[in-house]
């Protein structure tokens, strides 16, 4: 019965995110030892952040449900395009205030 409220309310405000006017776009995404690994465009990450109304800036490089090694040339290309980066590793995240230290 608990499940069921929380589905019923998750399905509430994600068909209120799917009609709000503004949809920020974000890049998911984590550097480890030099790889980049982007969660794919089937992947539950991804699902969860269009259900919250954005949109994904690597849904057309990256297929698939699982987190798929891609180059950083592809994912500087679309995520300079971003309004906000998720999931940086630590030491991105005690050295990036904004996206344009991760372009430095």
């Amino acid at each position: 019965k608990s499940f069921d409220s929380i589905a019923e309310r998750y399905a509430e405000v994600a068909k209120k995110a799917k009609n709000a006017a503004d949809k920020p776009s974000v890049l998911v995404g984590q550097e480890t030892k030099g790889q980049w690994y982007v969660p794919g465009a089937d992947s539950y990450m991804i699902k969860f952040m269009t259900d919250a109304g954005a949109s994904d800036v690597m849904a057309q490089a990256v297929k698939g449900n699982g987190a798929t090694p891609t180059d950083a040339e592809v994912v500087f290309k679309y995520g300079s395009k971003a309004d906000f980066w998720l999931n940086g590793n630590y030491m991105s995240m005690t050295t990036w205030h904004g996206k344009d230290d991760a372009l430095k």
